[in-house]
């Protein structure tokens, strides 16, 4: 991931800097640029730079919403979850606690802890999952999702598996 910045989603919390700890912020968005210009933005409600880290590494607590966006500025997908690490010099994140993943073609998934491999284009879910596309209704555990195929494997379904009722 190339560039990284952190801006204010209010006016008020910019005064509040200056009393916060260093590399803590309350309310406030990462953004990230990739080289291949697709964007990751990171929103909650406290951000904290992990000063004891070679590299920066943030990590981000309650009401975590990240959301990835193309060249062309296609929202290609969105993750919630309570908390979650970032690690752009890997281009590692992971979100846990209440993770809802959905995707541009209608995919929803439904787990306590997520894994994104940037580099690899994969996302991992290796234990239970709740799966929703607009074709299935899927529950199980070890999920591999790739980004770019946009392909999924559940590794251990588990439970009934159907089409959704119209």
């Amino acid at each position: 991931m190339g560039g990284e910045s952190c801006s204010s989603s209010s006016p008020t919390a910019r005064k509040a800097l200056v009393s916060l700890p260093p590399y803590e912020a309350r309310g406030y968005q990462l953004s990230l640029i990739d080289t291949g210009a697709h964007r990751f933005f990171l929103r909650a409600q406290r951000v904290e730079r992990d000063p004891g880290k070679d590299t920066a590494a943030w990590h981000l607590a309650g009401n975590v919403y990240a959301w990835h966006v193309s060249p062309s500025g296609e929202t290609l997908e969105t993750l919630q979850g309570q908390e979650a690490h970032l690690y752009p010099h890997r281009n590692f994140f992971l979100i846990r606690t209440a993770v809802v993943l959905q995707t541009q073609e209608g995919l929803r998934l439904y787990t306590e802890y997520l894994e994104w491999h940037r580099n690899e284009n994969k996302l991992l879910a290796p234990n239970w999952v709740r799966l929703y596309t607009r074709e299935e209704y899927l529950t199980g555990e070890g999920l591999e999702y790739d980004t770019q195929k946009r392909t999924y494997v559940l590794r251990r379904p588990r439970g009934q598996m159907q089409a959704p009722t119209p």
